[in-house]
């Protein structure tokens, strides 16, 4: 696991670090590391809000035995930890995010490194919080990351980063899985929206084109559709700006499997066919048989990820002599890594 620690300093010989302080240091940090773990695992699932919560305990953080304010997540997952561990991409975002919002990095910045605008800007929320906090005790200074290298954590541009948020807060990128249907307007004719989950999508194409191909694939199935994504505060995605690249999401890969008990980066992605009918998405994998069905796709998503992690517990270490139908799963486990 990666190193990573957090410790309140005094700049004074001799001087004391508040509790208060310390402690507030402690839930901020926390609450970053907690906010990026949960963009990123959003990122490698592919889903669009809904996630367990169960996915999300790997990220809490404990305080280490000495050497200031050390933390320590509780990720140990013998049965995929030599495969990759978000965790540690979650704490070396975390790290370089730190880096350059407290060397007065602004919004693009964030931009840059985080395409989804709900997480963004809670963390950015989070780090105007962590500044405010250290700039009320100026006597203190924070350091951050590798024990054996710690970082200074200066001065988050707090105006700047504002700015941004009032300007662009709520506009990130990606694409977007839903189906297409159609409403008439007497004043506007043919209106498109894109139906996710609960949630009904403004659609603004970026070209003619662009919206005549969404509209030869009104009621056809699911839909792939990239561009600008406008959320609302509680992070419901209300529209698609500059709609493009429409195309039938008839299947999906997936180069990280995510599951609440460990996670694997694949050399070679799990792709996953999809179907659907009304009121329920359906994921397959050809390969092994695991087929899932939910009315929602992030709970599909899920649960996908879910059947194949077990699969991979089941067979990646596994050298027995095998034959048929067995044998073709483990080898297409292990094939994934290779």
């Amino acid at each position: 696991m990666r190193d990573f620690t957090v410790n309140v300093i005094s700049n004074k010989e001799g001087g004391k670090v508040p509790v208060y302080l310390a402690g507030q240091v402690m839930v901020d940090i926390q609450q970053i590391i907690m906010d990026v773990g949960e963009y990123l695992t959003s990122r490698a699932l592919r889903i669009q809000k809904s996630m367990k919560r169960e996915l999300l305990s790997r990220f809490v953080l404990y305080m280490g035995a000495d050497g200031g304010i050390v933390l320590d997540t509780a990720v140990d997952k013998p049965e995929v930890e030599r495969f990759g561990n978000i965790v540690d991409d979650a704490l070396a975002l975390t790290e370089s995010t730190m880096e350059a919002m407290g060397s007065g990095a602004g919004g693009y910045w964030m931009e840059d490194n985080y395409a989804d605008a709900f997480y963004r800007k809670h963390i950015i929320y989070d780090l105007v919080a962590l500044d405010e906090h250290m700039s009320a005790f100026p006597e203190c200074t924070l350091m951050f990351g590798p024990a054996g290298s710690p970082k200074k954590f200066g001065h988050v541009d707090v105006e700047k980063l504002y700015s941004y948020v009032k300007e662009k807060g709520n506009i990130g990128t990606g694409a977007v899985v839903g189906t297409i249907t159609a409403s008439q307007s007497k004043s506007k004719g043919t209106r498109l929206s894109l139906v996710c989950g609960d949630e009904k999508v403004k659609l603004s194409f970026a070209d003619g084109d662009s919206e005549k191909a969404a509209l030869a694939l009104v009621d056809s199935g699911p839909v792939i559709i990239g561009g600008q994504t406008v959320v609302d505060d509680e992070g419901n995605l209300i529209e698609i700006r500059q709609a493009g690249g429409v195309t039938p999401a008839k299947t999906i890969q997936f180069q990280r499997l995510v599951a609440s008990n460990g996670d694997i980066n694949l050399t070679n992605p799990v792709k996953a066919v999809i179907n659907y009918t009304p009121g329920t998405w359906n994921l397959r994998n050809e390969e092994t048989g695991v087929s899932v069905r939910h009315p929602t796709w992030d709970a599909a998503v899920q649960a996908f990820h879910d059947q194949m992690v077990f699969l991979w517990t089941q067979y990646a270490d596994d050298d027995r002599p095998l034959e048929g139908e067995e044998a073709e799963i483990r080898d297409y486990i292990k094939g994934l890594t290779q």
